[in-house]
């Protein structure tokens, strides 16, 4: 083997390592929790939060947090209490009488405030805002949201050289080839170390099987692929790997096994 090709090779590879969302712009982004603190379930939340005026940037407020959602209501407390009507959690005489109280006079419009405070939950702002009950349990982490974000968004997830999609269609390779030109640059080498095409993996989701591409068939969008269903052993050993290697250390995780 030669050794140069090897050096080169092993210093190319090097480049390829984090974790990343590819949107289905075929944006990267940048996705390691360990590192940027925000993990792949992190973005989707965020992303389902903003789309309802929920976001961080919305209001300067994390919603997310049990005293974010407290500023939250103190900020919005007609809106708050126009929620808690509309999910029935309280009567709509309540929510006049709350509107009406002066919301700076204590006692009672202090009373009002903290029954808000007790009461109100993210689900509740969540669907009075018109979202879904899949994005709400996305967010209440009841369920997994990379593959929701995989799924509903035609978001890819990417780590080193290894993809995972819902979908392989011409389109969907194309993204990919977009998404890892942003996320590596130039740098993606045609070779590996012993001359040979370098591949991809590409794990897709709707159909549960592994294929292996060069970066110059996802770029065509029109190689007609080989794809094997895995067997049961092998979803089991690529289940175990990506649970030994990806294993998040941040908190977004919660439906993690």
């Amino acid at each position: 083997m030669n050794w140069y090709r090897r050096f080169k090779f092993a210093q190319m590879m090097g480049l390829f390592h984090g974790e990343f969302w590819i949107d289905d712009s075929g944006t990267a982004m940048s996705a390691d929790g360990d590192t940027d603190n925000m993990g792949h379930e992190a973005y989707v939340i965020d992303m389902i939060l903003s789309k309802y005026g929920l976001g961080y940037e919305s209001d300067n407020v994390d919603v997310g947090s049990s005293e974010g959602l407290e500023d939250y209501v103190r900020n919005n407390f007609e809106e708050c209490v126009e929620a808690l009507v509309s999910t029935g959690e309280w009567s709509e005489e309540d929510g006049e009488m709350a509107v009406i109280q002066p919301r700076d006079y204590a006692p009672s419009g202090q009373e009002w405030m903290d029954e808000a405070i007790n009461d109100i939950s993210l689900s509740s702002l969540l669907s009075y805002n018109g979202a879904s009950e899949d994005e709400i349990n996305m967010v209440c982490h009841n369920g997994d949201a990379r593959l929701f974000a995989m799924k509903n968004w035609g978001w890819k997830r990417l780590e080193g050289l290894r993809v995972e999609t819902w979908l392989l269609t011409p389109k969907d390779m194309k993204t990919i080839s977009y998404g890892l030109y942003d996320a590596y640059g130039e740098e993606i080498p045609s070779e590996d170390e012993n001359g040979d095409d370098l591949e991809i993996g590409v794990f897709v989701h709707s159909n549960q099987s592994f294929t292996h591409m060069t970066y110059a068939d996802l770029e065509s969008g029109s190689v007609q692929q080989k794809i094997d269903p895995i067997t049961p052993a092998t979803q089991d050993a690529y289940q175990n790997a990506v649970n030994e290697i990806d294993r998040p250390s941040n908190s977004y995780y919660k439906d993690w096994n």
